[in-house]
């Protein structure tokens, strides 16, 4: 599910992630809220892998 969502996790509440779900607080559903939040931290875990990787590169390449 690919959603429009807001970008810092701290704006995470019920009314804004119903919005960028295209609702409002009373038509989209805690389990819709929960999986757009569940999709929205794998996506950061994602990039915080991708630059630990990549700093992990440039240490490498720094000690040669």
């Amino acid at each position: 599910m690919k959603t429009q969502m807001v970008t810092d996790i701290k704006e995470f509440t019920p009314a804004s992630t119903a919005a960028a779900l295209g609702g409002d607080d009373s038509t989209v559903s805690e389990a819709t809220r929960l999986s757009a939040l569940r999709e929205r931290v794998d996506e950061l875990e994602a990039r915080e892998a991708e630059r630990l990787q990549s700093r992990q590169r440039l240490q490498d390449h720094l000690e040669e």
